[in-house]
């Protein structure tokens, strides 16, 4: 529905017909005529669904006719429900038959009674008005007037394919209201529920993208899908959140880390493909919420959705101990990963007889290296060491503490980090270093 006049689609091949049916219109409504199927297709996808509210369409054009151009647009999500009256110099039955079937609304037979005419393209647009009324208010929790947790499931599996289909990152906020149990018990439900609403109102004022979404998923839990946005720029968006519920300063005596409400997130970001399913990043942001909890509440946690690492001939740095070395450490990591990835009732890995074999592998390895790039008189072997012992110093703690899924998925992220950023940057420019060496000797 147009913000300021009703909008009518002419598609009609007869010129003098189509002037006549715009001359009519425009007293009251935006009008745009085509006048064939495949330039009405090119105009609707350049207009929002909502633009759009009725369609007048010739039943007989050259090319593609009124049936096949009406076929095709209910069979896109985008155009489905656009109310469609047919014009035609048809009066058989049969045509009648098959138009109504397909999805249109109504028939209006040439030469038409321009009176009649205005009459049905005012009533059908007036009730589809109230249709997207009745839709819209489907869509809407009443008392935060946010999205509800149905548009949200809609809402999710649409973008989900979308950034599938484009390469581009996906990233899910969960947010919960912390002590809001409390809140009610000692304030009462109708102050509780103007409390959601001014929180969903801060909320939304923090994601102001035409393509974030935001909602209500029940009870004091809040949603926000974020497209084409990546796990840095969500967990800066999460924090400007947090400061909002601070700036909001709604007074909450029952909560036990401020005097005002404050809210816990968790964080998840992938990059959608085919073998996994946007169920996932529900699951991993909620168990990053869960953390948030733990942690003390009224805090950012994040995650990112861990993919395994396929070994290349590309990461050959030329010698062979290394290349094993490289891909025992590929191997250890997708092990975790699988450990993360485990369900309840699956058998699990003895995780702590995997991350002792880890450690012993990240000191033979740093000394295997730094015995070779010494032999060699590599001129950059102080920055290989001092990296060495940087990730010798972050490694430590997780020897003797990762024991959960939690503490393994930062480990994860810190082996990937070694693999990413030193392995696959630094070892490659010895590489290009044992080259020569070795074209020296021959």
């Amino acid at each position: 529905m147009s913000i300021e006049q009703p909008t009518v689609l002419i598609v009609e091949d007869d010129l003098e017909i189509r002037e006549l049916l715009s001359a009519l219109l425009q007293e009251g409504y935006q009008v745009i005529t085509t006048s064939n199927g495949e330039e009405a297709l090119e105009r609707i996808d350049n207009l929002e669904p909502d633009e759009l509210d009725l369609i007048l369409l010739d039943v007989m054009m050259p090319q593609m006719d009124g049936f096949e151009l009406l076929h095709r647009l209910r069979d896109n999500f985008r155009t489905e429900t656009i109310p469609v009256v047919f014009l035609t110099a048809l009066n058989e039955d049969e045509q009648r038959k098959r138009g109504l079937k397909l999805g249109a609304i109504d028939y209006i037979v040439k030469p038409f009674d321009a009176e009649v005419l205005l009459l049905k393209v005012h009533n059908h647009i007036q009730q589809k008005h109230h249709q997207d009324r009745l839709h819209q208010m489907s869509m809407i929790d009443v008392v935060t007037n946010l999205y509800n947790r149905r548009q949200f499931d809609i809402r999710l599996g649409e973008e989900w394919n979308r950034c599938m289909r484009n390469e581009r990152e996906l990233a899910l906020l969960m947010i919960d209201i912390d002590y809001f149990k409390r809140y009610n018990d000692a304030y009462g439900h109708t102050v509780g529920d103007n409390c959601l609403a001014k929180v969903a109102n801060g909320i939304q004022s923090v994601f102001m993208r035409s393509s974030d979404f935001v909602a209500r998923y029940g009870g004091e839990e809040f949603v926000v899908l974020l497209p084409e946005t990546n796990l840095e720029q969500a967990i800066q968006l999460a924090n400007q959140a947090l400061k909002k519920m601070d700036e909001l300063d709604i007074p909450n005596v029952g909560s036990k880390i401020s005097p005002h409400i404050t809210v816990s997130i968790g964080i998840a970001a992938t990059l959608p493909e085919t073998k996994t399913s946007e169920i996932e990043l529900v699951v991993a942001a909620d168990k990053r919420l869960y953390q948030a909890k733990e942690r003390g509440r009224g805090c950012v946690m994040p995650t990112r959705h861990l993919s395994t690492i396929q070994w290349s001939d590309n990461f050959s740095v030329g010698h062979p101990v290394m290349d094993d070395h490289h891909k025992r450490l590929v191997g250890y990591i997708n092990e975790l990963i699988k450990f993360i990835g485990q369900k309840d009732g699956e058998a699990q890995p003895d995780v702590m007889a995997l991350i002792t074999k880890i450690n012993s592998f990240a000191d033979m390895h740093f000394e295997a290296e730094e015995s070779l790039l010494s032999s060699l008189d590599y001129p950059s072997l102080p920055s290989q060491l001092s990296a060495h012992r940087q990730y010798r110093e972050l490694l430590s703690p997780f020897f003797s503490e990762a024991r959960n899924s939690i503490i393994v998925e930062e480990l994860v992220t810190l082996l990937r980090d070694w693999w990413e950023n030193h392995i696959l940057v630094d070892d490659m420019v010895y590489k290009e270093y044992l080259i020569k060496v070795d074209q020296q000797l021959n």
